[in-house]
């Protein structure tokens, strides 16, 4: 992921990477409920979860994701 994250930052995307071991990855592993590392969770412009994953997706997936009724 780590090797991916300057090309989707450079796409437009922003991108959290988050360790569930310590504060805030823990919070945020209660709040969204994932069961599985690592997990991609895609969200909208205005906060919603379009879609969640356990592997990485494509640019191409991200940008299906996003432009999904």
């Amino acid at each position: 992921m780590r090797e991916t994250t300057p090309q989707l930052e450079a796409t437009g995307f922003n991108v959290l990477l988050l360790d569930i071991h310590a504060t805030p990855g823990r919070d945020l592993l209660e709040r969204f409920k994932f069961v599985s590392t690592p997990t991609f969770l895609v969200f909208d412009a205005s906060g919603q979860e379009v879609h969640r994953t356990a592997t990485l997706p494509t640019l191409t997936e991200l940008a299906a994701y996003l432009q999904a009724p």
